[in-house]
């Protein structure tokens, strides 16, 4: 009988569980809208759809003065995890996974299948970038893995740990094609890599004070989503805009409902178009000011 409100913010790898009871005390806001139907299917009947949101506390333009851009500076930059620490962990449930899905199929060597379709899943998923093709590929090459989950009470999606893995390389694909025009990145080791190509990572950025220097200070910031939520309008866009940053965000239907493309931000769909503007916004600063 305890009212509880519950705000999701972020995505989860595993399937929702249904409800275990009454949920009439319960009100949940997700910044998903196509979750809402799936959640109330659940047993979740007061659920909501809410954007998320800055803390303009926190998030604020700073003035001149306060800039310190010889430790924050740069040309262009992406702040945000790159999802690759996790790949390996993330890749070692997906094939248990299907190793099981394998056994109970009647193969002699379910451990040689699940490294054979992994290797078939991550491989196809990845051409269609930035396209979240998971689902699909998950049913074409292991049918009925995805009840089979369901069945046995397995929380672990396949279809979003292989999203998520493939989102990582996406991520890493996006910053660093961006190399020649002097990215910065701040975030996890994951980004580590990278320097190969001449990108410039600096490591972990502090939530409460950092991100919003960083923001203020960066010429072009840039946004890049995971590739299986392409409809949502991410954390980093209302943060950059409270900073009163220039922001280059993956284009989503939400943004067009919430801001006036073009003049409150920029977006982009694909890495030719997303060097091009970088390029454009760097050469024209007045542009980055209206």
């Amino acid at each position: 009988g305890v009212p509880v409100v519950e705000w999701e913010i972020d995505p989860a790898l595993d399937g929702m569980a249904p409800a275990m009871g009454p949920t009439g005390g319960a009100s949940l806001f997700t910044w998903r809208a196509a979750n809402v139907a799936s959640w109330r299917d659940r047993g979740f009947e007061s659920t909501h759809y809410l954007p998320l949101a800055a803390n303009t506390q926190r998030r604020r333009p700073l003035p001149e003065a306060a800039l310190d851009r010889g430790k924050y500076g740069a040309p262009v930059a992406f702040v945000g995890n790159s999802q690759a620490e996790h790949t390996p962990r993330l890749r070692a449930s997906l094939q248990g996974l299907i190793e099981v899905w394998a056994r109970g199929r009647g193969h002699t060597d379910p451990g040689a299948e699940g490294r054979r379709l992994i290797q078939v899943l991550l491989t196809e998923a990845s051409a269609a970038l930035p396209m979240n093709v998971a689902p699909a590929l998950i049913e074409a090459h292991c049918p009925a893995l995805e009840a089979q989950r369901v069945a046995s009470g397995v929380r672990s999606d396949p279809a979003m740990l292989l999203a998520e893995i493939v989102g990582a390389l996406w991520r890493l694909q996006a910053v660093g094609c961006l190399a020649p025009q002097g990215v910065h990145v701040w975030g996890d080791p994951g980004w580590a890599p990278l320097t190969r190509n001449g990108v410039r990572v600096r490591g972990f950025a502090g939530h409460s004070t950092e991100l919003t220097a960083i923001y203020n200070t960066v010429d072009v910031n840039v946004d890049i989503g995971r590739i299986y939520q392409p409809d949502i309008v991410t954390m980093r866009v209302f943060d950059v805009l409270a900073c009163g940053g220039f922001l280059l965000a993956a284009w989503s239907e939400e943004l067009g409902e919430l801001f006036e493309l073009g003049r409150e931000l920029e977006t982009w769909r694909t890495l030719p178009e997303l060097k091009d503007k970088v390029g454009f916004y760097l050469a024209r600063p007045a542009l980055r000011r209206t």
